[in-house]
């Protein structure tokens, strides 16, 4: 990835170093990747929540709480419902400059292919890279799923209605440590990062957990930690 974007729908998630991105959802809600969290369930007192800022040494660390992972989440399915919630203990201050909350698409809205779509995180700009300081987006094409299927399927893996993918455009894609960061088409949160095949490779679009899925998912447990 390269270049910046407003931060305002993006926080990063530290254990001492930055893991995986993330979306603000509410004054206390954070939507990322379940794969992120994974192995840390007992533990989430090891992890922190930085927002409002594009700069890693920069922003507001907040301590985490509890953490909800999608009951059927499956990282041996290719990552199926790779979604959850983190929860923090002291609020957010949303405003419109630093720190907002993301807007969500309507439940199973989809996109046609070829939708311009951007991508947002911290994750590598080249593969054996260190991550970077500042906040990266890049710009990707929505891919069909008929077409994302067909490349999968060679390698075992079906792309089933709660992904989607989005192709490399220009040699720029998303890398390790972008995942749990936003998929944003025209202001709206539509997807996180879930998972790809090497780093911007134009052979294999990357797969992004599709949000217009789990609306009724995050609404729930949105209530429960309300």
């Amino acid at each position: 990835m390269q270049q910046t974007i407003n931060p305002k729908v993006s926080v990063a998630l530290d254990e001492g170093v930055h893991i995986c991105g993330g979306s603000i959802l509410t004054t206390s809600l954070v939507v990322t990747s379940a794969h992120c969290l994974k192995g840390v369930e007992d533990n989430v007192w090891r992890l922190r929540v930085r927002s409002g800022t594009v700069d890693l040494s920069a922003g507001v660390i907040s301590n985490v709480t509890s953490i909800a992972i999608h009951e059927q989440y499956d990282p041996f399915s290719f990552w199926t419902n790779d979604i959850a919630l983190i929860n923090v203990a002291t609020q957010f201050i949303l405003d419109s400059n630093t720190t907002a909350a993301a807007v969500l698409p309507e439940p199973e809205e989809e996109l046609p292919e070829g939708t311009n779509v951007t991508a947002v995180g911290w994750g590598l700009i080249y593969e054996d890279d260190v991550f970077p300081q500042i906040l990266q987006n890049v710009q990707l094409k929505i891919s069909s799923q008929d077409s994302c299927n067909k490349i999968y399927s060679a390698l075992g893996a079906q792309i089933n209605q709660t992904m989607m993918c989005a192709g490399v455009q220009n040699k720029r894609g998303i890398c390790s440590g972008d995942a749990g960061g936003p998929l944003i088409a025209d202001g709206v949160t539509i997807a996180l990062t879930s998972w790809s095949v090497n780093c911007a490779d134009p052979k294999y679009p990357a797969v992004f957990t599709r949000i217009s899925s789990f609306i009724d998912w995050i609404s729930k447990h949105s209530a429960n930690n309300s």
